[in-house]
């Protein structure tokens, strides 16, 4: 096996080294014809699109009247839900923001109980410092198959 699959003309190799060039692989005639057509077509697309927008145009303002020049003083208003979420990302992003500015934030639950909420880390360090202080006994008693706080 010699590794090429077709065989070379000696006398035509000789020729194209002579006149120091080999012949064309593609006819210019076809890539310049190519070429024109592409510029043609080209031409009459951006012709059509300048002849049928303002028709379309047309169509569509005869077809929908302007609105209410009074819609614009009623500012406005929202789709009824469920609407689609425009950045579902930057959402999430917005929502863990805000749950880890609640744990870790000191803040008022109920004020007229008087019942606050405290950052996690302080919770923690507190139940470390008092420990978890044991049920009350009414609770430990019940019998297990009433409901805590059941009457008998």
């Amino acid at each position: 096996m010699s590794g090429s699959s077709h065989e070379v003309d000696p006398v035509a190799l000789e020729a194209a080294v002579r006149a120091g060039h080999e012949a064309d692989a593609v006819r210019s005639r076809l890539l310049w014809g190519a070429g024109i057509v592409f510029i043609v077509l080209t031409f009459i697309g951006v012709i059509a699109v300048a002849v049928l927008r303002p028709l379309m145009i047309r169509s569509q303002e005869k077809d929908y009247p302007p609105p209410s020049p009074l819609a614009a003083s009623y500012g406005r208003t929202e789709p009824p839900a469920p609407r689609l979420q425009v950045d579902p990302a930057l959402d999430i992003y917005d929502h863990r923001k805000a749950e880890q500015q609640v744990l870790t934030s000191y803040g008022w639950v109920d004020q007229k109980s008087g019942v606050v909420r405290i950052p996690i880390e302080r919770a923690m360090g507190l139940l470390v410092e008092r420990g978890i202080q044991a049920p009350p006994p009414a609770a430990a008693a019940a019998p297990s198959g009433a409901a805590p706080g059941a009457q008998p």
